[in-house]
């Protein structure tokens, strides 16, 4: 009976790699090789700053571009600039690929992870606000926000090496929040500021863990997990500091007469 059950197991195994394996044009693009079923899942269960330089030396080795393959899940990792730019030129290429997934319970379908349709309404209501007369208006903001970076940059001139990644994104999260909210998340009264800032960069470690671990895809298993609990926690912080920040801006007319004066200057 068991050897019965050992014969069933490898024939089911045997027949989810062949279907695994089955698309001969992908499997014609070059690639680090997998192993049985898997295939490159094990590759990604590294830390990120090494999984980072993996796939740079992935991109030395294949120069043009390469497949990598988590299990079930295709991938081609385009290395060559030209080609980047001929997919990412139009909007005929413009659907997000599955990673993308693992941001859609905090975007939803924003103007980043919408297509089609969808996609030019978005950015068609977007455009408006990067006028220049809008724009002008925050340059008191983008001002004081920039010498505050260039102060905090200051301080690294005698090491040998910065993550300029933190402080670029301490700006950007400060000049866009500042500007479009109208919130200054290091302010002393705003607690709940302090923590969405802290919260978005969670959620972008929380999207990367779940990026290199293949049993944490299938969104049915996801939130029972310990991770999918935590960024829940995180979700619901997050939309309390947005209906908080919305209910200010509709009760404040500053932002609808900028958008006014712009139309009547065009």
């Amino acid at each position: 009976m068991v050897l019965l059950y050992l014969v069933g197991l490898a024939i089911a195994l045997y027949y989810v790699n062949k279907w695994i394996r089955s698309d001969d044009q992908f499997e014609r693009i070059p690639g680090p090789p997998g192993i049985y079923i898997v295939e490159n899942a094990l590759d990604f269960l590294m830390d990120p700053v090494t999984l980072f330089y993996y796939f740079r030396k992935l991109g030395s080795q294949y120069k043009q571009f390469f497949k990598i393959k988590p299990a079930s899940r295709k991938f081609i990792v385009i290395c060559n600039p030209e080609d980047t730019e001929a997919i990412i030129s139009g909007t005929k290429y413009n659907k997000k690929g599955f990673l993308y997934g693992f941001i859609e319970p905090w975007l939803k379908e924003g103007l980043l992870l919408s297509d089609g349709e969808k996609w030019q309404q978005r950015r068609k209501i977007l455009t408006p606000t990067f006028h220049f007369n809008i724009l002008r208006h925050f340059n008191t903001i983008l001002e004081e926000n920039s010498r505050k970076l260039v102060k905090q940059l200051a301080t690294e001139v005698n090491n040998d090496k910065t993550n300029v990644s933190t402080f670029i994104t301490e700006f950007t999260l400060h000049s866009i929040c500042e500007t479009a909210m109208g919130t200054k998340l290091d302010s002393e009264t705003s607690s709940i500021g302090r923590s969405y800032k802290d919260a978005i960069i969670k959620l972008g470690v929380y999207a990367v863990h779940r990026a290199q671990r293949v049993w944490l895809y299938p969104d049915l298993i996801f939130p029972w997990t310990r991770l999918g609990r935590k960024q829940q926690k995180i979700l619901d912080l997050m939309r309390s500091f947005r209906d908080s920040v919305i209910d200010k801006r509709r009760e404040s007319n500053n932002f609808k007469n900028m958008l006014l004066e712009v139309a009547n200057d065009t």
